[in-house]
């Protein structure tokens, strides 16, 4: 089916203006001013926007897809995501991982979440590994499942945390060189995502890790660096060394938001097109006393996203554009899809993500298939309503 997006008020992420926009299949095959000729064609639905704000379909690139949790025991364990909790938030790509639980969160049941999400309809990726060391993998070796196994790209580890495994620096080194090879055996990007708790060492593995190796910046992504001040400034000069930064999307918060993080981490001379904002959604977000013992619980959800997009324009005064990138193409570096995701243009995944005036989701587009209009779901995963049809 080919589908005309008229009048489209377009940041893709950088401002175009107003324009049509082409969508054959899955893929993007035309931007243009006017796109004329095709409002009669039987084949060709034609959708007029009127003017509305539209960008890239948002990329989370942290989110527990088959639920996180487990620091109070079983009862604790967060339930899997549906389809329809990223696609009524904007988000039409996904990065999957585990976090403290990869004991009786295998692997196994992450790569089929992964397969699952993108056969729904939107376009999902994994990591291997966990907060332990050694990391699991499904086939025992994080740069084989990197190299071997589709949608792994990368792996996940613990740092500066009281759950971590405290590797030393020449297993830390080690990991990065696995996760480097398989990348580079499988053309992918071969990331190492690196969970930063609130320890006193902050990012000094990392620093450590790239003036002791040849493992480049751009291999690890520190996440949560909106959770302390150190933190925040290490994110600065990390980003100026050419690593990327991410940050977690505060749901939460009636103030400043991790907005206000990365505004601070850009005031200290953060680079911004390497930093980026995802959900930990699915994720547990617990509360420790000084003694290490979880007092609360709650759960990361994807709506932290648009609400922190709307705070870094309308409460902070970053551009669209630069605040755009946080949630698109930046995330799309990451994952190796630069130019395929994370950007509207021609030859682009039709990921397209239509806004109200609130920032708030009125019509989504993920790989050129309808998914939310009118600020309605229209597409939901197999068992959301209870239905199962074959």
């Amino acid at each position: 089916m080919i589908k005309l997006l008229k009048n489209a008020s377009v940041h893709a992420p950088e401002k175009l203006g107003v324009v049509d926009i082409l969508i054959a299949g899955e893929k993007i095959v035309r931007i243009a001013a006017h796109i004329s000729g095709m409002d009669n064609l039987e084949d060709v639905e034609v959708l007029d926007l009127g003017g509305a704000l539209t960008v890239p379909g948002l990329i989370d690139s942290h989110v527990h897809v088959t639920g996180g949790g487990g620091e109070i025991g079983p009862v604790s364990r967060v339930p899997e995501m549906q389809l329809s909790q990223f696609t009524m938030n904007g988000i039409t790509t996904v990065l999957g991982l585990l976090g403290t639980d990869g004991i009786s969160r295998s692997q196994e049941a992450l790569i089929s979440k992964t397969l699952a999400l993108t056969a729904e309809g939107i376009s999902c990726y994994c990591l291997a590994g966990a907060y332990r060391f050694p990391s699991p993998s499904l086939t025992g070796d994080i740069a084989r499942d990197i190299a071997l196994i589709g949608p792994v790209i990368g792996v996940k580890i613990a740092l500066s945390d009281h759950r971590s495994s405290n590797l030393t620096l020449d297993e830390f080194i080690r990991l990065c060189s696995d996760a480097r090879l398989g990348g580079v055996l499988s053309g992918k990007t071969g990331i190492v995502v690196a969970h930063m708790g609130g320890g006193e060492a902050g990012m000094k593995p990392i620093f450590d890790a790239i003036r002791n190796s040849n493992v480049p910046a751009g291999t690890i992504i520190p996440a949560h660096c909106e959770r302390n001040e150190r933190l925040t400034r290490q994110a600065a000069e990390y980003t100026r060394m050419g690593g990327i930064a991410d940050f977690t999307a505060d749901a939460e918060s009636t103030s400043g938001g991790t907005a206000e993080s990365i505004v601070r981490a850009l005031e200290a001379g953060a680079d911004a097109n390497f930093i980026t904002l995802s959900s930990d959604s699915g994720g547990s977000l617990p509360v420790f006393d000084q003694a290490g013992h979880c007092i609360g619980m709650g759960v990361g959800t994807p709506n932290g996203l648009l609400l922190e997009l709307r705070r870094l324009v309308r409460d902070f005064g970053i551009p669209l554009e630069t605040a755009l990138r946080f949630l698109t193409a930046n995330p799309a570096k990451t994952l190796g899809k630069t130019g395929v995701k994370g950007v509207l243009a021609k030859h682009a995944d039709a990921d397209i993500l239509v806004l109200n005036d609130d920032f708030t989701v009125n019509t989504l587009f993920a790989r050129g298939k309808l998914m939310v209009h009118e600020g309605k779901p229209v597409v939901f995963g197999l068992f959301e309503r209870g239905i199962v049809k074959p």
